[in-house]
């Protein structure tokens, strides 16, 4: 007996819920058998100038940092080795000698690369 157009319909976002069921199935086992496998790939792409450099401007976007170029961005953040406000030799880290970028917090824009230290003292 064929089917009129919504029994159709019904039937086939049926079939698709079902096999999208199944997938996510076999996507969690393989998660499951493949753990340490996954978290070493995730690991080395993190640790990879690529991954480095993507996370970085996710995090920037993620603070409201607004850029026409994130790439330009990324190698002034780079290549700026003292603070642009006191002159001091900056690092990669947590300390007060960190690189940060400065930004006005109401417009986004960045405004410098500064040292952690200065960073905090600017408004």
């Amino acid at each position: 007996m064929p089917m009129n157009k919504e029994e159709r319909k019904e039937y086939y976002r049926l079939r698709y819920i079902a096999k999208r069921e199944e997938h996510l199935r076999k996507q969690n086992e393989y998660n499951q058998l493949n753990r340490d496998k996954i978290n070493q790939r995730n690991t080395a792409y993190r640790e990879s100038n690529e991954g480095k450099k993507k996370c970085r401007i996710s995090m920037w976007k993620y603070y409201g940092i607004i850029h026409d170029d994130y790439d330009a961005l990324y190698e002034r953040y780079l290549n700026t080795n003292e603070c642009e406000e006191c002159g001091i030799e900056m690092c990669f880290g947590k300390s007060n000698d960190a690189r940060c970028v400065d930004h006005d917090h109401d417009t986004g824009q960045v405004r410098n690369i500064l040292c952690r230290k200065c960073n905090s003292l600017r408004k």
